[in-house]
């Protein structure tokens, strides 16, 4: 039998997936974690995880984890310098927005206009998070995991509603979920994923405004988490999964109604008057405005 002529080749795109930056620093598994993560989802760094690297030397004792401490881990931060030392920019697998776009790691040309886009949600995300009595360091004196899951619930919304994977510690709900609450986020729980209430039966605390959903949306979900469950296994992440903390799913998914809104040339806008500020002027939208935040148990 002869050898075929043509060879079809069919590569098909894999499902975003951002990586909570505190995941890939406070844990030594973090970075095998991240690499075997390539084989079946498409990681995303996140801006604030590369300016950590960049003022590793800064990061020694115990840092601030949204309210609680959590000690970055010397291998996982040894290891990952070492990988950006000994690989080529041309040879990364993982994806991110950098300081510029000449920094950055996209997939292809098509992505260009995501840099501009998270520039934009992540300046009006931290106006917002200021707005409501966060207080957030300068991204240069090492890392200030507030702001760096601020770049993940904005990278995620950049990326249409990309999955974010996240860690708890036990007995609460993810960082991530808790700071989407400070923000004045709609959160809702997808509950309905193991056939009843996920946070009863492991023991976690729901956020005081976070809404719990069986909708049927909540089933395509559920469809998701079997989907992530088998990949992460066929990753060979099932033995390593057991060294991490429970792991958690999120989506952030902005409101179209806050597009509109952004646009001011759309025909769509609402003609209604506009509130104004304490000087008169008429504050700009907030893209975040009607944002939800959909999360369940991995």
């Amino acid at each position: 039998m002869r050898r075929a002529d043509v060879s079809v080749h069919v590569e098909q795109r894999r499902m975003p997936c951002v990586l909570e930056p505190s995941l890939l620093l406070t844990h030594a598994q973090g970075p095998s974690l991240a690499l075997r993560l390539v084989s079946v989802v498409e990681p995303w760094l996140t801006r604030s995880f590369w300016q950590a690297l960049d003022n590793s030397e800064l990061l020694t004792g115990r840092l601030p984890r949204l309210g609680s401490a959590a000690p970055i881990s010397a291998a996982a931060l040894t290891r990952w310098i070492q990988l950006r030392e000994r690989t080529d920019e041309s040879a990364w697998v993982l994806r991110w927005v950098g300081d510029r776009i000449a920094e950055s790691q996209l997939r292809d040309v098509e992505d260009l206009s995501l840099f501009d886009q998270f520039e934009l949600l992540q300046a009006a995300l931290e106006v917002r998070a200021e707005h409501k009595g966060m207080t957030l360091r300068s991204p240069w004196p090492g890392l200030d995991l507030r702001r760096a899951a601020l770049d993940a619930l904005s990278l995620s919304a950049v990326l249409e509603g990309a999955l974010v994977l996240c860690a708890a510690s036990a007995g609460q709900a993810p960082s991530l979920v808790l700071l989407a609450e400070q923000l004045g986020f709609e959160v809702i729980e997808v509950v309905d994923l193991l056939g009843g209430d996920r946070l009863a039966d492991g023991g976690s605390v729901r956020p005081a405004s976070s809404v719990s959903t069986t909708s049927p949306t909540s089933s395509l979900f559920s469809t998701e988490r079997g989907l992530l469950r088998e990949a992460l296994a066929r990753a060979g992440l099932a033995t390593l999964a057991q060294q991490l903390p429970p792991l958690a799913v999120l989506h952030v998914v902005r409101m179209e109604d806050a597009d509109v809104l952004s646009d001011p040339s759309s025909t769509d806008a609402i003609d209604e008057p506009l509130a104004l500020d304490a000087a008169g002027d008429c504050p700009p939208p907030d893209p975040w405005d009607g944002t939800r935040v959909w999360w369940y148990w991995l």
